[in-house]
């Protein structure tokens, strides 16, 4: 019997002027190879080049799912021994092609399901793996991978968060893969695209050195990857044009500028629902690239479903290429873009000038000497305006509101010495609409129901709290945000009061009312916009947030 192959290859074969012919998925000799042809039913001849050809390989070692804290996958040649290993998935059904129509629209699909086998004997435990395929225009090709779990699964949890209790799709990156020329360019960590902070925007080449590897495993799994953007090597340049009339004003790709024939397309990689539980997982050994559900999930419901998105964009432009992706989504979603011309609504904060006094603003946890932030916020404004500065709305940072002795939010309030007159009064003076910043809820926010309040919270607290909360550092001008030792009006530091982290734990409302009564609070006293701060924190730090949930 002939061993199994060791991958799934995906290939994706576009004959650019060939007539329309038919999706088709086979099957290798045993059973576990996977091909795809993808032929477009028509094109624009004048383009695109003959032909254009991408390859894609599913690694079958990284497909599959934990199971009573194993990880099955089908069966599949060990890399290092050449034998067999038999991953406890064995192949259950392999459906015909078939076409449907969803919100992406028209496509061709193949479902794999895929049965648990321990000691030789199968059980009714199931993984499926869909793969859907879309022409969405003679430009942008679609490819969904969807993992269903139709009874569930239990004893899945990982160590770690950053990985993933399941895997579908999974792509080799490493040397002599597709992928190895390819560059990356993604989104990761607290402060993603803040000019010269680490980690931030990371960008590198898949198959690269030592560098790139630890930088895109550093910018996957909770910390980011999404979406992740592979840009293929640049092509050689064109041969020269021949002469053309003087009348002419054709380009030299027929009518089509800045395409070059023959390049590989731009990919982009992404989550198409379930975002909140869904995680990108770069294994650093292996250098296999994993979509799949968070690490810390023990269990998932029957029928779970989560989706990923592979899009094949056909032109040179990473820019006008994550613009195609994102209108992927919004469509997908029925949404559209607000503000602007693009959604037809004028929005004060977006479109014009605001005055913001968070971290690495002169006011942040900075007020004038012998000034409240009341007193030194209009005297911003009125100095402003003397000087023809125009703002549309101003911004006031996590210093107004009071916090717990975890130094989360309390109650989401403004501080009497902070603002005297109180927001209203304030406000009516300003004459500005308020952008108004949170953080986490403290765990003795006096709003959840375990310390008193009206509104049903999740408070996970780790360690006992402190006596008092600790005393901000570095604001000047006057005592009442100033630790006693703070020189006057030396500067904030990176974090500003936020020196402790949620080592005490964070509380998270779980009620809708109560948003509507903050919001409908905030109304009252010129909230325009309501800006949620430490997510990247609140996310990891609670329990609650790293398990599923019905709604």
């Amino acid at each position: 019997m002939r061993p199994p192959p060791r991958h799934f290859l995906l290939l994706l074969l576009l004959p650019l002027f060939a007539a329309a012919s038919p999706f088709s998925l086979t099957l290798g000799p045993s059973n576990l190879s996977l091909s795809l042809s993808l032929t477009p039913s028509s094109v624009d001849s004048s383009s695109f080049p003959p032909s254009l050809n991408a390859s894609i390989t599913l690694p079958l070692s990284h497909i599959g799912f934990k199971y009573h804290g194993r990880f099955l996958c089908p069966p599949h040649v060990d890399a290092g021994t050449g034998g067999v290993v038999q991953g406890g998935l064995v192949l259950h059904a392999m459906s015909e092609e078939r076409q449907g129509w969803d919100r992406l629209g028209e496509f061709v699909a193949w479902s794999l399901e895929w049965q648990v086998e321990e000691k030789h004997e199968t059980i009714p435990v199931f993984f499926q793996t869909n793969i859907r395929v879309y022409v969405s225009s003679p430009l942008l090709y679609l490819i969904a991978f969807e993992q269903v779990f139709p009874q569930g699964t239990e004893g899945s949890a990982s160590l770690y968060a950053d990985e993933v209790i399941s895997s579908f799709p999974a792509f080799a990156t490493g040397p002599d893969s597709e992928w190895e020329e390819y560059g990356f360019l993604t989104y990761a960590h607290n402060m993603a695209c803040a000019e010269g902070v680490l980690f931030c925007t990371p960008v590198g080449r898949m198959g690269g050195r030592k560098e790139d590897i630890a930088l895109l495993s550093d910018s996957t799994g909770q910390q980011g990857g999404v979406p992740l953007v592979l840009f293929p090597p640049p092509s050689p340049p064109p041969p020269p044009p021949p002469p053309l009339p003087s009348t002419s004003h054709q380009t030299r790709e027929g009518g089509k500028e800045g395409r070059r024939k023959g390049q590989p397309p731009l990919v982009i990689l992404s989550p198409l629902d379930n975002f909140m539980a869904m995680n990108v997982f770069f294994e650093n050994r292996s250098q296999v690239l994993q979509y799949g559900v968070q690490g810390k999930v023990n269990s998932l419901p029957p029928g779970f479903s989560s989706t990923t998105l592979l899009s094949l964009h056909l032109h040179s432009s990473p820019t006008l290429a994550v613009e195609e992706w994102g209108g992927v989504l919004r469509s997908y979603y029925g949404t559209r873009k607000e503000g602007g011309r693009e959604g037809g609504r004028e929005e004060v904060t977006k479109d014009y000038l605001s005055y913001y006094t968070d971290n690495g603003a002169y006011y942040y946890y900075l007020t004038e000497e012998n000034k409240t932030y009341e007193e030194t916020l209009l005297d911003l404004i009125s100095y402003s305006q003397a000087q023809s500065i125009s703002y549309s709305s101003l911004q006031i940072d996590s210093w107004w509101y009071f916090k717990g002795r975890d130094n989360g939010t309390s109650t989401w309030e403004a501080k009497p010495d902070v603002f005297p007159s109180g927001l209203e009064g304030f406000q009516s003076e300003l004459q500005l609409p308020l952008i108004a910043h949170n953080r986490w809820w403290s765990v003795e926010t006096p709003y959840a129901c375990q310390n008193g309040g009206n509104y049903s919270f999740v408070v996970e607290r780790r360690q006992p709290l402190p006596p008092s909360l600790p005393p901000p550092l570095g604001a000047g001008g006057t005592d009442r945000y100033d630790a006693p030792s703070s020189p006057p009006r030396q500067r904030r530091r990176l974090f500003g009061d936020d020196v402790v982290p949620l080592s005490y734990g964070a509380a998270l409302p779980l009620q809708e009312s109560f948003w509507t009564d903050l919001f409908r609070q905030g109304k009252t006293w010129g909230l325009r916009v309501y800006e949620q701060d430490w997510l990247h924190n609140t996310l990891p730090s609670l329990n609650h947030t790293l398990a599923p949930h019905d709604g």
